[in-house]
């Protein structure tokens, strides 16, 4: 990963000796957390744990956490991004904890189209990610199921948007491109 992405800004708090411990959700229903960012974190010497994304509201009453860092897969012009399902839970719960909230993403992933998230298409994922593991059903085969792959985080819950371009507001997203 690159230093457009929150991944890199840890690593830069680890290289300056300001990062005390990094929280890795497992980051479902892929694991890319456990598979990509766990195995980043050991391979750099980086401390961190491992937790369910579950967890996200227990991490915060038993750790002394600084900040949450998120990516974006997508930015609106007015500051409402897309990213991997569940970031919306974490920008709200680190509203109630009072923590900052930034989302790391590079300028490319602005889109200039669109005004604000309610304009983002949000993919739907197979049902079978939900009801199968291992291939095996673990819920009824006729099972309803809603499963996107992003949700939309309101800028009013982010702090600030970090870019190599420079830091902004969500309010100010904007300005990155006068």
């Amino acid at each position: 990963s690159s230093h457009g992405t929150a991944l890199g800004v840890i690593r830069q708090l680890h290289f300056r000796g300001r990062l005390k411990l990094a929280i890795a959700l497992e980051t479902r229903p892929y694991n890319q957390g456990s598979r990509l960012t766990a195995y980043e974190l050991l391979k750099e010497n980086i401390p961190f744990v491992l937790i369910a994304d579950n967890m996200a509201a227990a991490a915060m009453q038993n750790y002394k956490i600084d900040a949450i860092l998120v990516g974006a897969d997508q930015v609106a012009l007015n500051g409402d991004t897309a990213n991997k399902i569940g970031t919306y839970m974490l920008s709200v719960l680190s509203n109630f904890h009072r923590v900052p909230f930034y989302v790391v993403t590079p300028t490319s992933s602005i889109n200039t189209l669109i005004k604000c998230g309610d304009e983002i298409r949000i993919e739907e994922r197979p049902p079978q990610e939900l009801i199968t593991f291992n291939d095996k059903f673990t819920a009824p085969k006729d099972t309803p199921v809603w499963n996107p792959a992003f949700d939309i985080t309101p800028g009013k819950l982010i702090t600030g948007i970090l870019t190599e371009k420079g830091n902004c507001t969500p309010e100010d997203v904007k300005k990155l491109f006068d």
